[in-house]
């Protein structure tokens, strides 16, 4: 073979024309791919965190109306009004934990963005640990445990209520988890609106962050 014929600058050209494309294929296919995460925490946080966030509150706000409910016309009306606590499975943070720290990290293109996804995360866990409808049948509980110690007739409930000091201070205690819960739903639902509006955006423009910024 006759080396001097062969074109050595054109082949390394070529190689290099190569690697480009290849390396600008996989960069776009990265992009692409953190886009798609991006708009799977977008979707989760627009219809489901947001909606779950703001219905854990409003739980809560009904059952500290149920515990502070001490007259017989505040218990009929409560009674009457068809509220339903909401079980929430879908309030749960595994969606933000199916993806990896460095996933997390890049999706969310910034230091801010990724922290406040891990607050949620961490809120959403404390969050569960104790549902609105499991605080209420933990207060409950206590509640008529003692009126069964003190064998309470029916008819002599609503005035032991308003005069039992022990009973007062279970309503006291009660309510001072439900605001506590209250106070962190509150602050992470402020932060699923911040995340949407961070996430938000036009797939191309994202894409085009994302190609740029790898």
């Amino acid at each position: 073979m006759d080396l001097s014929n062969i074109n050595i600058e054109g082949i390394l050209i070529g190689s290099l024309i190569g690697l480009s494309l290849k390396t600008l294929l996989d960069r776009v296919s990265t992009a692409l791919k953190l886009n798609r995460q991006r708009k799977v925490l977008l979707d989760y946080s627009t219809h489901i965190g947001l909606d779950k966030s703001h219905i854990y509150i409003q739980d809560l706000e009904f059952i500290k109306k149920y515990i502070n409910a001490i007259k017989q016309e505040e218990i009929n009306e409560i009674q009457n009004s068809n509220y339903a606590v909401d079980a929430m499975p879908t309030f749960t943070s595994a969606i933000f934990k199916s993806f990896s720290q460095d996933e997390l990290r890049r999706t969310t293109f910034s230091t801010n963005n990724y922290i406040t996804i891990l607050d949620i995360t961490f809120s959403i866990d404390f969050l569960r640990d104790y549902m609105p409808l499991e605080l209420w049948e933990k207060y409950h509980i206590k509640v008529r445990q003692h009126i069964e110690d003190e064998k309470i007739k029916p008819e002599d409930e609503i005035k032991h209520f308003q005069e039992c000091g022990l009973l007062k201070s279970l309503a006291t205690e009660a309510i001072i988890e439900v605001e506590m819960k209250r106070a962190r739903a509150v602050q992470t639902h402020r932060q699923f609106h911040t995340l949407i509006e961070k996430l938000s955006g036009g797939n191309f423009i994202w894409t085009i962050k994302y190609l740029f910024r790898q």
